[in-house]
């Protein structure tokens, strides 16, 4: 059981013309996380539309080298693009939607509607979360 564990958080506000903006980025590594928590709030924020950009990067292990995939999710035009790919580490793919699978006490969260070639990259998991 992996623990998780989190290598950066920032959070900015700047003042911009039609107020302030607020921006959250964190990093989370493994594949299998516990808490379910952290990412959730990002995607209830994305779902919800209440932070007006909001980018989550996150590091899972895709079988080979875990440092290869980053995925970023930025608020306001919703844009996902995931970073590199199994086996196309310096890709970068525009997905369309960010979503969440439930079965029983185990939730995913990933992205779909991936504009690539490699159909293997058509969905990339974000997390494997153990409980809700």
């Amino acid at each position: 059981m992996k623990v998780l564990r989190v290598v950066g958080i920032s959070i900015s506000c700047s003042l911009l013309l039609f107020g302030c903006g607020q921006k959250k980025e964190v990093q989370v590594e493994g594949a299998n996380v516990t808490n379910a928590k952290l990412v959730k709030s990002f995607y209830d924020d994305v779902q919800n539309n209440t932070s007006s950009e909001l980018r989550i990067k996150t590091i899972h292990s895709n079988g080979t080298d875990p440092t290869r995939t980053k995925l970023e999710f930025e608020k306001g035009e919703i844009v996902y693009t995931a970073i590199g790919s199994e086996d196309s580490p310096n890709t970068v793919i525009h997905c369309s939607s960010f979503n969440k699978r439930s079965e029983g006490s185990k939730t995913a969260y990933f992205l779909t509607g991936c504009s690539n070639t490699n159909s293997k990259s058509a969905v990339i998991p974000v997390v494997d979360l153990e409980d809700k």
